[in-house]
């Protein structure tokens, strides 16, 4: 019969020190808590998640609220809105929409940049959430809340300033040191995506200000209450519209005559007066003048006018410039009678010029209203590389009534001259802008394109 444990010291000493299986009841004991750490770690998760989702069910409520207004269709934002946002995974179990807008229920947004707009939507959202593992901890379920305005931009659906981006760089469009810009009936905009795409540190006036990116710097805007940002790309028009010229439209600048291409008249270009004309390119004589003088459209392998007080004056029609420069250093260019200057390379190597206005040079220039050049001023197409720039400097006073487009390159607009129009369009790849310039949007007549905003309601907030 064995002893009793009482009088086996030795046993019971080895079994008190024994810590075999130690592990496995610690783990026993562990378990739970941390199987409730990865349950409620799921779950907030699934929180992220759930309010992701509610917030896009917003953001579409308001857009489509917005769209409404836009439409002038006040009484269905709460409709359209109500649909989209159960379209987009809202469950109408959990209430109503509030819905705040001044048009549709004389209610502004209660928060946010719009608190004082008539064109704005505030869509608010909430959602209640079930509870899983977090029941251990929590009461009663969780309530998600989501917030999205819209805002109506109807009467500010084209742009007379217009940079592509191409390089998505800062600072695409820049208004920038003393200039004094003023737009009305149009707005500026910018299809680069960087958080600067649209920067001003000076008086940029507008209508509205888009944005694909962001915008550095307070604009003032007369028709929305802040520069839009993260919109959608704006279409270039003429990008379609306008047929790009074969190269042998600006094969003959080097010989005594020309073909105008648009006419199909044979022209002579008139002697040059003034200074020994340069050459241009080794591929011909470039058009030189410093007293006053007229010139026919043609082909001409630069058109430079160098003058105090003189003017040049250009007849009607297109001017093909081939590998060359329009430049001025000062009297006048009086080109009122509709035309249209055109940059090329007649060697298809893309080598284009552009124009160059300095000193005290007064620029005045209409658009033809017709043909395929349709409200264009001066045109050089996306073919040409991105070297040459389109520049406005010194004490000059232009108004230029069109287009301004070199899409593959700059705009510069400098100096303290002023630069005026009833309608004037620039578009560039980038454009710059530290003169000043007031520029309107009564282009019903002269012939130009829409540059139309993406979208006549914006997501704002």
């Amino acid at each position: 019969m064995p002893e009793p444990l009482h009088r086996q010291p030795g046993l019971v000493r080895r079994f008190s020190r024994n810590r075999r299986g130690v592990i496995i009841i610690m783990f026993a004991l562990m378990l739970p808590i941390v199987v409730g750490f990865i349950g409620i770690g799921v779950e907030l998760v699934y929180w992220f998640s759930t309010s992701r989702d509610l917030q896009a069910a917003a953001d579409a409520a308001a857009l489509a609220g917005s769209y409404e207004l836009a439409e002038n269709r006040p009484t269905q934002v709460g409709t359209v809105a109500t649909r989209e946002a159960t379209g987009n995974g809202w469950d109408s179990n959990d209430g109503t929409i509030p819905i705040r807008s001044y048009n549709y229920n004389n209610n502004y947004p209660a928060s946010g940049n719009y608190t004082t707009s008539q064109d704005a939507v505030e869509i608010e959202l909430t959602q209640n959430v079930n509870l899983m593992f977090a029941g251990y901890f929590m009461t009663s379920a969780v309530t998600i809340n989501a917030r999205a305005v819209g805002l109506s931009v109807a009467g500010s659906s084209s742009a007379c300033l217009l940079a592509l981006g191409s390089a998505n760089a800062a600072r695409a469009l820049w208004v920038s040191g003393e200039a004094a810009v003023k737009m009305s009936g149009c707005v500026a905009a910018s299809n680069s995506t960087d958080s600067a795409g649209v920067t001003t540190t000076s008086g940029l006036t507008v209508d509205c200000v888009y944005s694909a990116g962001g915008v550095s710097g307070k604009p003032t805007t007369t028709d929305c209450v802040v520069a839009l940002e993260n919109q959608s790309a704006i279409t270039d028009p003429y990008e379609a519209a306008v047929k790009k010229p074969p190269d042998s439209n600006f094969d003959s600048c080097g010989s005594d005559e020309s073909k105008d291409s648009q006419s199909g008249l044979v022209r002579r270009p008139k002697k040059k007066k003034g200074k020994e004309s340069d050459k241009s390119n080794g591929e011909g004589n470039s058009y030189t003048a410093s007293t006053d003088d007229t010139i026919d459209p043609g082909v001409y392998c630069g058109i430079s006018f160098l003058s105090d007080d003189n003017t040049l004056t250009l007849t009607a029609g297109t001017y093909y410039i081939d590998r060359g420069d329009f430049t001025s250093t000062g009297g006048t260019i009086d080109a009122t009678a509709g035309v249209t200057i055109v940059f090329g390379d007649s060697t298809g190597a893309g080598n284009c010029g552009g124009i160059s206005f300095t000193g005290n040079s007064n620029v005045y220039i209409i658009a033809q209203p017709s043909g395929n050049f349709s409200g264009l001023a001066f045109y050089r197409s996306s073919d040409c590389d991105a070297k040459e720039e389109f520049k406005i400097a010194g004490s000059n006073d232009s108004a230029i009534i069109g287009a301004v487009y070199n899409p593959s390159g700059a705009i510069k607009i400098t100096g303290n001259g002023d630069v005026a129009s009833t309608c004037l369009q620039l578009i560039a790849d980038t454009i710059k802008v530290t003169g000043n310039s007031n520029i309107n949007n009564s282009c019903d007549s002269v012939g130009t394109q829409t540059i139309s905003t993406s979208s006549k309601g914006s997501l704002v907030e």
